[in-house]
């Protein structure tokens, strides 16, 4: 049993520090699926960051569910960031990006990997940093739909 509780310590302790070493951001410019820039600026609050399609399913699915569009993001200061570059630009052009921009929300692309690069993310697991003036202030990290789901509820 001391084994188990040991192993359980060690690895929510290698996992909580390679996140609590987050480092704080810059400012950025970003260009949306509808091709108009968005800042990563001092009034953003809440940044979900999300590495993969399956993140991005995940939280495309819980933001339609709960009605979020561009003035729920605006409203409690809220950017979505996905990182497409490791998507095939023909796939990306011709299927992901007009799926977008049906979406009654803007998203934020980082096409080269090059504006997150060292943005700290797990797998494909959802990334939502907590921020204070660009500070990171928190990590919080989703893998599914239900936890998401939950979070906004209670936090943002």
């Amino acid at each position: 049993m001391k084994s188990v509780v040991f192993v359980l310590s060690f690895l929510v302790a290698s996992f909580g520090f390679s996140f609590a070493l987050a480092a704080d951001f810059k400012p950025s410019v970003f260009e949306t699926q509808h091709v108009k820039d968005v800042e990563l600026n001092e009034d953003v609050k809440w940044l979900f960051f999300a590495k993969t399609k399956k993140g991005s399913d995940v939280l495309q699915e819980a933001f339609a569910d709960l009605g979020v569009d561009d003035a729920w993001l605006n409203k409690h200061h809220v950017l979505y960031v996905a990182d497409i570059h490791r998507m095939p630009r023909i796939i990306s052009e011709a299927l992901a990006l007009p799926k977008m921009r049906g979406y009654p929300y803007s998203v934020a692309i980082d096409r080269t990997g090059e504006l997150t690069k060292d943005w700290k993310h797990k797998g494909s697991v959802i990334t939502l940093y907590k921020l204070d003036n660009l500070k990171v202030k928190e990590v919080e990290l989703f893998e599914d739909y239900e936890s998401v789901i939950a979070f906004i509820k209670s936090y943002i």
